[in-house]
């Protein structure tokens, strides 16, 4: 893969990450921490508190799509989330509460599906590409705001998959 497909990905998920989190807190999710990384490899993308008080580790997926077809696009994505992953994430997880102190009665794991249309998705990584890094988040609550205002959307689709593993954490 070449640098700027790379770094056209890396943009594009950071903005995906950053809409799932102003969606969250517009729905009365409290942020705790983002991009948790131990290593090189182990991240979890959203550290959040849910209403009920449930520390939630959030895996964000966000895709460009030619066209939003849900059943597919959730095929796609949930291969992504293959054992190794969720080792990862189960490994940062842990780290996350021994680092935080977080004495949490109640974990989940929950992994968030973000598709843009083609069109969205390059007009974002344009303008947060062409903004520098104190206006970025500014223009990604400005989208955010537009997106989520509408309540149908052809060039936004957002699905929340709850507990999307178990483990005896």
């Amino acid at each position: 893969m070449n640098d700027d497909k790379r770094l056209w990905r890396k943009r594009l998920g950071d903005i995906g990450e950053a809409l799932v989190m102003r969606y969250l807190t517009l729905c009365g999710w409290h942020l705790l921490r983002t991009k948790f990384r131990i290593g090189r490899s182990s991240e979890i993308d959203l550290v959040m508190r849910n209403p009920d008080g449930v520390t939630v580790f959030i895996e964000v997926k966000t895709r460009a799509l030619s066209q939003i077809n849900n059943q597919d696009w959730y095929e796609s994505v949930s291969h992504t989330l293959n054992w190794r992953k969720q080792k990862k994430i189960l490994s940062a997880a842990r780290s996350y509460k021994v680092e935080t102190a977080d004495h949490s009665s109640e974990y989940r794991f929950d992994v968030v599906m973000l598709g843009l249309s083609s069109s969205l998705a390059a007009q974002l990584v344009r303008t947060v590409g062409e903004s520098d890094v104190l206006h970025e988040s500014e223009c990604i609550n400005i989208e955010a705001s537009k997106m989520f205002a509408a309540k149908e959307s052809e060039q936004v689709s957002l699905i929340h998959c709850e507990s999307v593993f178990v483990t005896n954490f």
